[in-house]
């Protein structure tokens, strides 16, 4: 088993956990997008919007 699939193998199981920074509305993404920059998130950084 490569290191990929035991990556895998551990999100699916919920052994490892996945951070996300998520802002909602595209009014928020100005402000998301600084934030990637300043490191103020951890994990992905998502802009939530319909």
């Amino acid at each position: 088993m490569n290191s990929l699939q035991i990556c895998l193998n551990g999100i699916s199981e919920d052994k490892i956990k996945l951070k996300e920074s998520i802002f909602e509305g595209l009014e928020n993404a100005p402000k998301a997008f600084v934030s990637l920059f300043r490191g103020d998130t951890m994990g992905r950084t998502l802009v939530r919007f319909d």
